[in-house]
């Protein structure tokens, strides 16, 4: 049997289960980026059998045509994915995968975070992908739900994932899936799960007999170091604000 080229559209129908959204796939580059990428138009599950098979038919048709004078979806404004119902489509909004909207979200929200504060979101957003992978959950941003938020919490316990990071995980999807809602693209956030306990052991001040070890090494051996010490501990500011500070600033 000959192998079907990923550009050109077919039809997956998750093995003949129709207990799962089929869906017509293909591959296309994005002109604005130059990158190949995999594009899914979704069917809907609530046809039976053979009216997805005609309406998957009709939209391989459709795609074909249209690649064949050169189109890709990036040509597009607005890529939307395309549910076929009781006829060819009807356009729902913006479908791509999971993975796609939460960076779009992420670019979103670059310029207006710090980078340290953003690093810790795209860590958070890799290791859900990387759990989606590897359960080999695959479905429209709309259909995720809270039973697979619970079995990503399942993940993260299994990993040895501490509670706190736990915790700022499930914060960091909550944050951004409130956003995709208010975007309309989910019905609602699916991040339902209690925040687990944390053992936090608070900070030991320094004794006073430490403190005067410190003040007379760092006098003695590096006046650079004392200064910066000093200023942090009288201005109550940051390292990072200390390095920030200039002189008209006092």
């Amino acid at each position: 049997m000959a192998r079907i080229s990923k550009n050109i559209p077919a039809l997956n129908k998750k093995g003949g289960d129709s207990s799962k959204q089929w869906f017509v796939y293909f591959n296309a580059i994005d002109k604005k980026t130059g990158i190949k990428k995999r594009y899914k138009y979704y069917i809907s599950n609530k046809l039976c059998v053979r009216k997805r098979e005609n309406a998957a038919n009709s939209l391989i048709s459709e795609l074909s045509e249209k690649i064949n004078r050169g189109w890709t979806p990036s040509d597009d404004i607005n890529y939307i994915s395309i549910i076929a119902k009781n006829k060819l489509a009807q356009i729902k909004p913006l479908d791509y995968s999971i993975e796609w909207h939460l960076n779009n979200v992420l670019k979103r929200r670059e310029n207006n975070m710090r980078k340290k504060a953003f690093q810790t979101y795209l860590s958070t957003v890799r290791e859900f992908i990387r759990f989606l992978k590897f359960k080999g959950i695959d479905k429209a941003i709309s259909k995720l739900n809270t039973d697979d938020i619970i079995q990503f919490g399942k993940w993260l316990i299994d990993n040895k994932r501490s509670n706190t990071t736990y915790n700022k995980d499930m914060a960091t999807l909550r944050s951004l899936f409130n956003d995709l809602v208010t975007d309309k693209l989910m019905f609602e956030n699916p991040v339902k799960i209690k925040k687990l306990k944390e053992d936090r052991q608070g900070k030991s001040p320094f004794k006073e007999h430490q403190v005067k070890l410190l003040k007379d090494y760092f006098f003695a051996n590096d006046t650079q170091m004392y200064l910066a010490i000093q200023l942090l501990y009288y201005c109550y500011i940051r390292p990072g604000e200390l390095r920030l500070l200039k002189v008209r600033d006092f």
